[in-house]
């Protein structure tokens, strides 16, 4: 949680994130439904309580009265195709967390292959003036 709290992956201060747990919940009260960890926070955690995880997701996109301002993170296949075939948008965990990283230093981040490129330019500038 402090993780999402501190880089926002999620983008716009107007985006939320609700993360799904399988299973009965823990320290949280009132499972079936999105209880805030924190007073304020934007990020809901759910227990699928009776339920797994993907049916839940599935219930939750398939009840929204938007499919398409959804972005289902996950690396399972089934899931990633049906929120699709809704409507919704969907980013493997690898695509979300390289695009949170990029977002929250998008200025300091540079790619390996780019790392590269810069490296074997510079030493081409700086031995030929030698």
């Amino acid at each position: 949680m402090a993780w999402i709290n501190a880089c926002r992956p999620q983008g716009s201060v107007r985006n939320s994130v609700t993360v799904v747990f399988d299973g009965k919940e823990g320290l949280l009260v009132g499972a079936r439904h999105a209880v805030p960890l924190q007073a304020g926070s934007d990020i809901k955690f759910i227990f699928s309580k009776g339920q797994s995880a993907d049916d839940l997701i599935k219930k939750i996109i398939e009840q929204s009265s938007d499919q398409r301002t959804w972005v289902v993170v996950s690396d399972d296949k089934d899931i990633k195709l049906y929120v699709r075939a809704l409507g919704a948008n969907v980013m493997s965990v690898k695509e979300f967390m390289k695009s949170a990283i990029q977002r929250t230093r998008p200025d300091k981040y540079i790619s390996l292959t780019d790392q590269a490129r810069i490296n074997r330019e510079l030493e081409r500038i700086w031995l030929k003036s030698q």
